[in-house]
């Protein structure tokens, strides 16, 4: 097997991760997650004009959200302090 090569961007990478954990993003994140798995739900149990499959869409978006937002939050309590 060919020796692995040093990661040159780890530097972006810290920095890139840093703008993204950000306190207002994980919180806009969780918002909107929140919002749209609240909208799915609402739409599933009173079957409005959008399908089944739509509303099921619209729920797994949501959660994919907010799980998003968790899991950059347990991310940014890895990285350095600002």
């Amino acid at each position: 097997m060919p020796a692995r090569r040093p990661c040159r961007d780890r530097g972006v990478i810290l920095e890139w991760l840093g703008q993204i954990t950000e306190r207002p993003i994980i919180i806009a994140l969780a918002i909107i997650g929140a919002g749209l798995a609240t909208l799915g739900a609402d739409v599933v149990v009173r079957r409005l004009r959008i399908g089944p499959r739509s509303a099921r869409w619209l729920l797994r978006c949501g959660y994919t959200a907010m799980w998003t937002s968790v899991a950059l939050f347990i991310v940014a309590g890895f990285l350095p302090a600002r």
